[in-house]
């Protein structure tokens, strides 16, 4: 399950605090750097990326996300911010 090589933490994009990831509510902004990886499913709110998504789809080229765009938990953050 990919869920589970997700982090188990988050850093608030309001405050760059470290919480856990079972504290964080729905519609919080996380911050998740380049070459790290999402710690939870969302959508991206600001920005844009490409993202590693071959943990769970086994595609091999990076996904290209923006802002609406959704994104799981596992997967790399590799471009942006």
């Amino acid at each position: 399950m990919v869920a589970s090589l997700a982090p188990q933490d988050a850093v608030l994009a309001d405050s760059g605090l470290r919480v856990p990831v079972a504290e964080v509510k729905v519609g919080t902004r996380i911050c998740v750097k380049a070459g790290e990886l999402i710690p939870i499913d969302g959508v991206v709110a600001s920005g844009r990326s490409a993202v590693d998504e071959s943990s769970l789809t086994g595609e091999s080229f990076p996904v290209e996300k923006e802002v609406g765009g959704r994104v799981w938990a596992g997967t790399i953050n590799l471009t942006g911010k």
